[in-house]
């Protein structure tokens, strides 16, 4: 008779089971001397540049590899569309680091529009100048810690991309049950609404303003706090939300982790576009 406290490999694996040993930490005897292939040779490609972004602690933004004019123009950005300033800038390590005044990445109320709203404008900043947001990622284990962003300099691209009615735009999945839309147009408005209205099983409660000026779409229901199979209505949703977007010309340039939280997650930014 089978035991209840047997545990049997798991279906979808053809190697032996391994029991989960309760020492996490690696041992010497795990490894052994491996000498890596040597590495091929590329010709015909210029040196590719790469520039970084990082967020850091709650006040704290980096720039790596950037260069000089590029930073230069960034930092006026920053003082112009961050409403409270640069508190200081200094060099730490091989970036240029600006400490904010605030807690921009511990936002609450409307302060959050206008960190959106800087972090957008950073980002068209950077493909007005040809540089193409190419990947997000965490590098760190930290309890907390940011994404950092690598933008890859594509020369010709704002020519290509952009149009002189290029519209960018931010929206944000707030509060368990809101949608926002920053800096978007009557197109933009009407296409949230949509599917607010159609796609979301629950349905929408409301349509308003939020302080007077973000169009917000409040739903029935907690999604983004969802539970059980109420999760896979939420993806359902957000794939059609995805399908109207693309279907009516708007990019999603980069999905960003902005807000710093230990205890529970903030959902991403959406930074859009529309050439």
């Amino acid at each position: 008779m089978k035991r209840s406290t047997d545990i049997p490999p798991p279906a979808y694996s053809e190697k032996p089971f391994k029991p989960y040993r309760d020492n996490p930490d690696d041992d010497e005897n795990d490894y052994t001397p491996f000498e890596p292939p040597s590495p091929a040779s590329f010709t015909g490609k210029k040196t590719t540049e790469v520039a970084s972004v990082s967020l850091h602690e709650h006040d704290k933004i980096r720039f790596t590899n950037f260069p000089p004019p590029l930073l230069s123009g960034a930092v006026i950005l920053i003082q112009q569309y961050w409403p409270r300033g640069i508190r200081s800038q200094r060099s730490y390590g091989p970036s240029h680091e600006i400490k904010l005044s605030g807690a921009p990445w511990l936002a609450e109320g409307y302060s959050i529009i206008h960190v959106q709203r800087t972090v957008k404008e950073l980002i068209a900043y950077m493909v007005s100048n040809d540089w193409k947001l190419y990947v997000l990622c965490n590098v760190s284990e930290k309890m907390g810690s940011l994404d950092s962003w690598f933008f890859l300099h594509v020369p010709g691209l704002a020519a290509s991309t952009l149009t002189p009615q290029k519209e960018w735009s931010v929206i944000t999945f707030e509060n368990s049950d809101r949608i926002r839309i920053i800096d978007g147009s009557q197109q933009l408005i009407s296409i949230i609404h949509s599917a607010c209205l159609q796609h979301w099983y629950r349905g929408m409660k409301s349509f308003r303003l939020y302080r007077g000026t973000v169009p917000e779409c409040k739903l029935r229901g907690f999604p983004w706090a969802a539970n059980g199979t109420e999760t896979m209505y939420v993806r359902l949703f957000v794939a059609k939300l995805i399908e109207l977007l693309e279907s009516s010309g708007y990019s999603i340039v980069g999905t960003l982790n902005i807000f710093r939280t230990e205890d529970y997650s903030f959902p991403d930014s959406w930074v859009l576009l529309h050439p």
